[in-house]
C-alpha cells in the first residue's frame, strides 16, 4: 500500500511539473492584462524641427505643450496590419471601443506624459493583438466623431486674435499597430494646416517701425476665381485636413496688425493672384503672390515685403520662402523667389 501511494504521489508531482511547464510556456506568449499603456507626448514637423514657443499653450521650450492642455486620443485594436472592431469583451481592457474618443491632460514633467481624464488606466490587451493610436489637439477641435469619421474644421477670417489663432492651429499624432510594450510610447503631433506669415521691413528712414507695427495686414482674394477656402476636411487616421473646394470660404481673411502677424490655412489650396494688402497711415497697397500653387501641411509661408518708398504706391518687393513650421526667418530657404512689385 505504502509503495502504492508512493507511486501516485510521482504521478502528481509529474502531473504537477508538466502543468507548470505549460503554464510558463503560455505566459511567454499570451501577455499579461496587467501592463499598461504609457503615452507622452512632443511637437515637431517631419524634418526634426519643433515648433517655435511664441504660443501660451507651449511650453518654454517650444517642443512640447505647457502642463493641463488637453489633447484627444482614439485607441484601437489591430491585428498587426488593420485596425479591427473591438469587442465588448475588450471594452474593460482598453476602456473604450475605438468608436469613442478619450480626452487625456498633459502633466508637466521631462516626459510631458499623459494623464486620462477619468483617472482610469488604460492596459494593453492580454492576446497577440497591437494597438495603434490617433490623437489631435485642440481636444475640442471637433467632437462625435468615430475613429473613421471626417470632420469638417473651419478657420476663421479674422485670425487677428492670438487666441483664435491657437484654438485654430491643428495638430495630429499617431502610432501605428504597436506591440505591447513596458516601454513608454511617444505621441508626435504635427501641424496639420499650413502657417502664413507676413513681414514688413524696410531700410528707408521714413517708415518708421512704429509705422510698421501699427499696419493692418490681409490677405484677400485676387479675383472671381481664388476665393480663400477656410474649410479643411479632416482624416483622422491620417492626421490630415485638405480644404474643402465647396465649402466655406472668403474674399478676405484679416492676419493681423504689425511688421510680424501670422495665420493659419487649411491644406491642398493655390495662393497665386491672392493679394497681401497692407494699410498704414491710411494708405492701402497690395502684392500679388504670383507662386505658392500648394499649401502643404507643416510648412510655413513667409511672405516679406520690404517697403522702399513712403509715397502713396508704397513701392516695394516681396520675397516669398517656404520652410517647415517653426525655422527661424534666418533659417535656410527650401524655396525662396523675388517678385518685383
Amino acid at each position: 500500500m505504502k509503495n502504492r501511494i508512493s507511486s501516485i504521489s510521482a504521478i502528481a508531482m509529474l502531473l504537477t511539473g508538466v502543468l507548470l511547464t505549460a503554464c510558463q510556456r503560455d505566459s511567454d506568449v499570451v501577455p499579461s492584462i496587467q501592463t499598461p499603456i504609457q503615452l507622452n507626448t512632443e511637437i515637431g514637423v517631419e524634418e526634426g524641427n519643433t515648433r517655435a514657443s511664441s504660443q501660451s499653450y507651449l511650453t518654454n521650450v517650444g517642443t512640447n505643450f505647457s502642463g493641463g492642455q488637453q489633447v484627444a486620443l482614439f485607441i484601437c485594436e489591430s491585428n498587426g496590419t488593420s485596425d479591427i472592431a473591438v469587442t465588448e469583451e475588450n471594452y474593460a481592457k482598453l476602456t473604450y471601443k475605438g468608436q469613442q474618443i478619450a480626452t487625456t491632460t498633459v502633466t508637466d514633467g521631462d516626459n510631458h506624459t499623459l494623464t486620462f481624464d477619468d483617472g482610469n488606466t488604460r492596459y494593453w490587451p492580454d492576446t497577440n493583438n497591437r494597438l495603434s493610436f490617433y490623437a489631435w489637439y485642440p481636444a475640442s477641435a471637433f467632437a462625435g466623431q468615430t475613429v473613421n469619421g471626417s470632420p469638417v474644421i473651419s478657420v476663421t477670417n479674422n485670425q487677428s486674435d492670438n487666441a483664435i489663432y491657437a484654438a485654430k492651429d491643428l495638430m495630429t499624432a499617431r502610432l501605428i499597430h504597436r506591440e505591447r510594450s513596458t516601454t513608454t510610447q511617444t505621441l508626435n503631433f504635427t501641424h496639420a494646416l499650413s502657417k502664413i506669415i507676413v513681414v514688413l521691413k524696410s531700410t528707408n528712414s521714413s517708415i518708421s517701425d512704429d509705422l510698421m507695427n501699427n499696419a493692418s495686414v490681409k490677405l484677400v482674394q485676387g479675383d472671381a476665381t481664388t476665393a480663400i477656402l477656410l474649410d479643411a476636411v479632416v482624416n483622422i487616421k491620417d492626421g490630415t485636413a485638405t480644404a474643402k473646394s465647396d465649402g466655406t470660404n472668403t474674399n478676405e481673411m484679416t492676419i493681423g496688425t504689425g511688421k510680424n502677424t501670422f495665420a493659419v490655412l487649411p491644406t491642398a489650396q493655390s495662393l497665386i493672384n491672392k493679394k497681401i494688402s497692407i494699410t498704414m497711415n491710411g494708405k492701402e497697397q497690395s502684392y500679388t503672390i504670383t507662386s505658392v500653387d500648394n499649401l502643404t501641411a507643416g510648412r510655413q509661408y513667409t511672405f516679406t515685403i520690404d517697403l522702399t518708398s513712403a509715397r502713396q504706391d508704397f513701392a516695394g518687393t516681396l520675397t516669398v520662402s517656404v520652410n517647415p513650421w517653426g525655422t527661424p526667418e534666418e533659417g535656410q530657404d527650401l524655396t525662396d523667389q523675388k517678385l518685383t512689385i
